[in-house]
């Protein structure tokens, strides 16, 4: 039976799906995943077609308007692709229009309603100096465009050349009509393009045999063309970029694309420079600091075919690879990977099911797998595969505990550095090797504080105190962006205020106050806030321009520098305060990862770790690099409490700019999903979320512990359609939630 309607998602109406009737000379062009010109209202609307049937179920009771027109020759999402967002959908409860709108960049979305493309004039045909010299006495400004475009050779922008001749239009057109040029029109060109081709070129690797044995597991499996998910566990510097390579490889001679997804922009160049030495430009690259020119270019290449391989961040799991035969999400665990606004999916699971519906293999790797990952090894989920030594024969590094509560008993006060990581720092720097120092705090000071009262400067939007910038001079809320003039009498008391606690500007400035002929480099989120930073931090590094790198996070993982010898971690407890039942998982992956930066050559590598809890089972266990160890001690705990993995969490947060309000939507949103669970699944209290105020808004917390996300789903649909959330109170659900903040 023909189908004569589409259910289409809006562009600017995400909310909701409508049916539209296919007119009868559109049945051929019609596909799922295409985008369409329909009456929106009094205007028109972009809308993708999400599904075609022969029969609608509003049929007879509404008029039915059609389809205008069809954008595109061929649909901008595969059958495959299609699936996919409509599981985020249904999993992650958003709207498909939002899922939409996040997997297709801004500028792709963009329908063009001109050709902005650049135009060219070229020489036809060759003129004899005779006709040229006919030409110069009748017309003078024809005579001087054809000069030049013979004299240049090549094809000249049109607007410059007739603006060098000051001549019109018209003058060029008549040159046309002759016969002598012709006009053609370009994409218009990028600046920075990215090519591979320099790369080309590599020293050739042996394989250890446990990268062989790794490799030879999921060759095999790509050759079945059989989903297959597999959690590839490695120290760090155990080669696991090489396997992901070399399987992207096998996959090619297939005819397979291939996606692989990094967590941070600033492991994007040196992971593009690996995969770049061995497939050249059929290597693209997504992530958020292209231009939208830069990202409408490379989503063309990948969409045509020419790009292959596919490197970026989150939203590159959404890119139109042909034919996907196997996926690597490096550094699995990152919690970079999970989106904090809607849709809030989490890329590494939406990974896993994009190969499931391609038929693909997905490799999740890490030297500090996620819990859940590794719990679906034990439960037959996911295939596990280990490689426990680094390659040529490196040692782990040597890691050193410092308990700074005898440090501070010794010093009579606080203090930022042991004196055991001063030692350490001064004779690498003899030896002419480079260090690294990790703190996951930016900025000099965490808060201005009154020691007369305990008034503390908080931000006038959100209930976190502020930190205090040196550069700049300012106080700053890092959840908001507010600044305020440095305060320095108390508002309170008016007694004197002080800076306490410490970020990465002060260390930056102490350590080049006892090291003033040491060069020092600071990469956080303060000095990498211009397009290129994370680059050109790295490449100095690399060349040995920097002896000391100063960061938080963004330098912890996947970063491969041979001359590091030595990591300083100044504060390991700062992730343990965390008000998060993750916070001992964050805190171990951290350390086991920044640990792993150091003695990835012949030298062997050393750590000092600083903290006041030096027999926190976390701590204890990135001292020997024991990962076992910890997921055992974690999951003992997270069983007791029936928490992930043993559970699915949903955060519903309530909120809006008054408390009572919000609260009492709350309440009685918890009150309806309690009706309706009948005790199927627990349900928390509301409370007051961690951060209880954000961005001017009161934000009230409902937390579900569920063994079945779509019983709550369904539970929760049902209990907004019951009751009535006020116009100026929001609701936002976050499935699977990583932070609890």
């Amino acid at each position: 039976m023909r189908k004569k309607y589409a259910t289409i998602v809006l562009d600017s109406y995400l909310d909701r799906l409508f049916d539209y009737r296919i007119p009868e000379e559109l049945y051929p062009q019609i596909k799922n995943g295409m985008r369409v010109r329909v009456p929106f209202g009094k205007r028109m609307a972009l809308g993708y077609v999400c599904e075609t049937s022969s029969h609608s179920d509003i049929e007879g009771t509404i008029e039915i308007k059609e389809i205008s027109a069809v954008v595109d020759k061929e649909p901008i999402f595969d059958e495959q692709l299609l699936t996919l967002l409509k599981w985020i959908a249904d999993y992650y409860y958003t709207s498909l229009g939002a899922v939409v709108r996040s997997a297709l960049p801004s500028s792709v979305r963009k329908i063009k309603e001109k050709d902005d493309r650049v135009e060219y004039a070229l020489l036809k045909e060759k003129i004899s100096k005779e006709n040229l010299q006919k030409l110069k006495k009748r017309s003078p400004k024809q005579y001087e465009i054809l000069s030049i475009l013979m004299k240049e050779g090549i094809p000249l922008k049109l607007k410059e050349l007739l603006s060098t001749c000051n001549a019109t239009v018209g003058t060029l057109k008549s040159i046309v009509q002759k016969g002598y040029v012709e006009i053609t029109k370009v994409d218009v060109p990028v600046d920075g393009d990215f090519s591979c081709e320099s790369y080309r070129g590599h020293t050739a690797i042996t394989l250890t045999n446990e990268q062989e044995s790794v490799l030879h597991t999921i060759k095999e499996t790509i050759d079945t063309a059989l989903f297959k998910p597999f959690l590839l566990h490695g120290v760090t510097g155990s080669g696991k970029t090489e396997v992901y390579i070399r399987a992207i490889a096998h996959a090619q001679k297939s005819g397979k694309g291939a996606l692989v997804l990094v967590p941070e922009i600033s492991l994007t160049p040196q992971t593009v420079e690996r995969f770049a030495e061995r497939f050249g430009d059929t290597i693209a690259v997504l992530h958020s600091r292209l231009t939208p020119a830069e990202r409408n270019r490379e989503w063309k290449r990948i969409s045509s075919g020419s790009a292959r391989i596919v490197i970026g961040a989150r939203s590159s799991i959404f890119a139109p690879v042909k034919d996907l035969g196997v996926i690597i999400v490096d550094e699995e665990h990152d919690k970079s990977f999970k989106q904090e606004n809607n849709p809030r999916y989490h890329a590494r699971d939406v990974a896993v099911m994009r190969a499931k519906v391609s038929n693909a293999v997905v490799v999740l790797g890490s030297a500090t797998p996620s819990l859940e990952s590794y719990y679906n090894t034990q439960r037959g989920k996911y295939q596990l595969l280990e490689l426990p030594t680094r390659v040529d024969n490196q040692k782990l590094p040597r890691v050193r505990i410092i308990d700074m509560k005898q440090e501070c008993d010794r010093a009579h006060g606080g203090v930022m550095f042991s004196s055991v990581m001063l030692q350490k720092i001064d004779a690498c720097l003899k030896n002419k090797e480079q260090i690294i120092l990790f703190l996951n705090r930016r900025g000099h000071s965490t808060c201005a504080i009154c020691d007369s009262c305990g008034h503390v400067v908080k931000c006038d939007n959100c209930s976190i105190s502020m930190t205090y910038h040196e550069y700049g001079k300012r106080l700053l809320c890092h959840l908001c962006g507010t600044q305020k003039e440095i305060l320095k009498t108390c508002p309170s008391c008016k007694k004197a205020l002080r800076h306490a606690g410490y970020g990465t500007q002060k260390v930056e400035m102490t350590i080049a106050k006892i090291f003033p002929k040491a060069r020092i480099a600071r990469m956080d989120a303060d000095t990498t806030k211009l397009r290129g930073s994370h680059q050109n931090i790295l490449d100095s590094y690399k060349t040995g321009d920097i002896d000391i790198l100063i960061g938080t996070q963004m330098i912890a993982k996947g970063l491969d520098f041979p001359r590091v010898t030595l990591v300083g971690v100044i504060n390991a407890d700062v992730s343990l305060n965390f008000p998060d039942f993750r916070a001992s998982e964050m805190t171990f992956q951290l350390l086991t990862q920044v640990a792993g930066r150091s003695g990835r050559s012949q030298k062997e590598g050393e750590v000092v770790i600083q903290t006041f809890l030096p027999r926190q089972y976390a701590i204890s266990a990135a001292k020997t690099h024991d990962y076992r160890s910890f997921y055992d001690q974690e999951l003992d705990f997270r069983k007791q409490l029936g928490y992930p993995p043993y559970s699915h969490f949903i955060s519903i947060i309530i909120a809006g700019t008054k408390d009572l309000r919000v609260k009492e939507t709350a309440f009685a949103l918890e009150k309806v999903i309690q009706k309706i669970a009948q005790g199927k699944y627990t349900i928390m209290t509301p409370v007051p979320a961690p951060i209880h105020r954000a961005k001017k808004d009161y934000r009230w917390q409902i937390i579900i512990k569920t063994a079945q996300i779509r019983s709550v789903t369904n539970a929760l649909t049902v209990a907004l359609k019951r009751i009535k959330i006020p116009y100026d109170v929001k609701c936002h659900v976050d499935v699977d939630p990583q932070v609890l903040m």
